[in-house]
């Protein structure tokens, strides 16, 4: 039986040409295929000459050219039916541009004396082809994700090239073609960077696994789980959506792959208990971004940490329990308050799923995610081929079950989907790596460290709101990978050069530049579970702004409270989270309206300047701890003489 992605492909297939059906199923099985057999180490294993980093980052994004340019149109929306040749001749300039590399590499033609053209004519063909790499990536990247992030990375282009002439702090040398484009494109600070590197091993990796538990059917058993434990409690249908976000989360840690993939049961169960279209998909949407926060993946996101910081993996996805725990407690808290105001209740037993069946029949999928986990943190594995064993666990274990068993068509399907959905991420990390080159060449992360620095005048709190509003800002329309790369390379030096502790500094930044996935004006997420809800974008939007004020104020605590990052004693981090609790128990009170009963309009005011207060360390705890004590005393006594009535 075909999954709902196989589904989909078969609809779109339909009137394509045999280039857009079985040509880019071929083309994207050999790039999952391929990268497997790299992260694996296959080709040395077998004595083959091994392939150098950049070579291996050339040949994935060659792959990722030839898939996006045949998969997606000059104009987004139109429809596709064949490759027009004017896409034919930007593969064909892709492939020269990113092969020039792989020879460059493996054949030594870094040597003058090895190299097949005289200096002259070499320059000017690495200008020429340097200069192609770098439009291919922008436009590739527009045709994935829109104009925003190539906009952005166009902006840095011509600030780098003619920096000379900007005033005061911002105005640099100015470069010539030949040292920008040697810089970007001939050496490892540009496109084949860090970012392209995460992306072509670790990233793929975790892609692929993703692929894999989707095309296996997980989707659906995940939901039925969720169901099954909190169906029946008030505001149940909503409640489920948070174990339905955690478990596919774990693989995924994509705000957009959760929402189509767990949203398309979730929404319509919590529209038929009543819930309306807006406050359905902003759930759906909270949910689906707090996937991005949740370790071990955190929206891929992780693993680029690592590389910036330098860290072991483990200690990065450690560090980050405590605040993703509190972000998803915030949620719960908020639709239980909702549900006791709003009078939902629990599904009929009739209605929810018997959680022993539904565990009896597909525990076998918890499998796979307990196998990574084990690889990872037990084992030590590297994450790369953690996922690729959590695959082989995966397939093992589905074939003692037949109607789930993955055969060669559902491994195929998965290989090709593993392959399109890189083709974001891909195309980002390599847009990322035109930004970071500019931004190492011309020094300017440096200059906005300083800027920022200077406006903040010695303030925490001011660096921290500006840094925010910068976050947000950069984030609208961007995915988590590369608006990451974009305000960890932008914002967050200043804040460590402010004495903010490098990762809190990173997570805080991450944390910030994701609100714009539920926040309007260009909430992605929202727009996309509006669209399954029926719902209004800006409305629900706004709904997801109630429902998830964790993600704008936890980032606030775990800086001025590093206990919430294990970076303290143990006491020291039970009494961070202890007071933090208190503050965002308080601050979803003064939200949501609600606490032990309806809050009147002064109780809300307290309860969340309290909670807000409390997040900074010294008097301001104190002062926001008498705050929330008021309106905590008379909900205290309401109850009391409730019960006694």
């Amino acid at each position: 039986m075909p999954t709902g992605d196989e589904r989909k492909l078969e609809i779109k297939n339909k009137g394509r040409s045999w280039v857009l059906t079985r040509g880019i199923a071929i083309v994207g099985v050999v790039f999952s295929v391929y990268h497997i057999l790299i992260i694996l180490n296959v080709f040395e294993r077998l004595g083959i000459h091994s392939i150098s980093a950049i070579s291996h980052r050339a040949i994935s994004l060659c792959l990722i050219f030839v898939i996006v340019l045949m998969l997606y149109p000059f104009r987004p929306k139109a429809a596709r039916q064949k490759v027009p040749w004017w896409d034919w001749i930007f593969i064909g300039l892709g492939v020269i541009s990113c092969m020039y590399i792989v020879f460059y590499f493996e054949l030594g033609w870094m040597d003058p004396r090895l190299h097949p053209l005289n200096n002259e004519v070499r320059d000017i063909l690495e200008v020429i082809l340097g200069i192609l790499a770098i439009l291919l990536v922008l436009e590739t990247t527009r045709r994935v994700m829109g104009l925003a992030l190539p906009l952005i990375a166009f902006c840095f282009v011509i600030y780098t090239l003619f920096s000379n002439y900007f005033p005061g702090i911002l105005q640099a040398r100015g470069y010539s073609l030949i040292r920008f484009t040697g810089h970007l494109y001939m050496w490892s600070e540009g496109i084949w960077g860090i970012a392209m590197g995460v992306s072509a091993i670790t990233i793929v990796a975790f892609i692929i696994f993703s692929s894999f538990i989707s095309a296996s059917g997980a989707g659906n058993f995940f939901t039925e789980i969720a169901y099954s434990i909190l169906g029946r409690r008030r505001g149940g249908p909503a409640k489920a959506v948070i174990i339905s976000d955690i478990l596919f989360g774990l693989v995924s840690g994509s705000t957009t792959a959760s929402i189509m993939t767990t949203g398309v049961f979730t929404i319509p169960m919590m529209k038929k208990a009543g819930y309306p279209s807006n406050f359905a998909g902003a759930v759906e949407a909270v949910a689906s971004n707090g996937a991005q926060v949740m370790p071990p993946v955190m929206g891929a996101v992780a693993f680029i940490i690592c590389e910036f910081l330098s860290m072991p993996y483990r200690e990065v996805v450690l560090r980050s329990i405590i605040p993703a725990l509190l972000f998803w407690f915030v949620l719960y808290l908020s639709l239980d308050y909702h549900a006791i105001l709003k009078g939902f209740r629990g599904l009929p037993k009739s209605e929810i799923p018997s959680f022993w069946k539904t565990l009896r029949e597909g525990w076998f999928f918890l499998a796979p995610i307990l196998g990574l986990i084990f690889f990872l943190v037990g084992l030590k594995y590297t994450p790369e081929r953690s996922a690729l064993f959590a695959i082989g666990v995966l397939l093992l274990i589905s074939f003692f079950w037949k109607k789930y068993r993955m055969g060669p068509t559902k491994i195929l399907h998965a290989l090709e989907f593993g392959a399109r959905n890189m083709a974001l991420v891909a195309t980002a990390c390599a847009t990322a790596g035109v930004i970071i080159g500019c931004m190492t060449l011309t020094g300017l992360g440096a200059k906005i460290s300083m800027i920022l620095l200077i406006a903040a005048h010695g303030n925490l709190f001011l660096i921290l709101l500006l840094s925010a509003i910068a976050c947000y800002i950069l984030g609208m329309g961007m995915s988590s990978i590369p608006v990451y790369i974009t305000v960890a390379i932008t914002v967050a030096p200043a804040l460590v050069k402010f004495g903010v502790p490098p990762l809190a500094a990173h997570l805080f930044v991450f944390w910030w530049a994701i609100t714009s996935f539920i926040t309007p004006p260009v909430a992605i997420g929202a727009y996309a579970a509006a669209g399954l809800a029926g719902g209004e974008p800006f409305r629900t939007g706004y709904e997801g702004m109630r429902l998830g004020p964790g993600l704008f104020l936890l980032p606030f605590m775990y800086v001025y409270r590093p206990g919430l990052l294990l970076m303290d004693s143990v006491s020291g981090i039970i009494l961070s989270t202890a007071i933090c609790t208190a503050g965002i128990i308080a601050l979803t009170s003064g939200i949501m309206g609600y606490f032990l009963k309806k809050a009147r309009l002064w109780e809300r005011i307290l309860f969340v300047l309290g909670g807000i207060f409390v997040s900074f360390p010294g008097w301001l705890t104190i002062v926001g701890f008498i705050l929330i004590v008021p309106p905590t005393l008379t909900h205290i006594i309401a109850r009391v003489k409730t019960k006694k009535v």
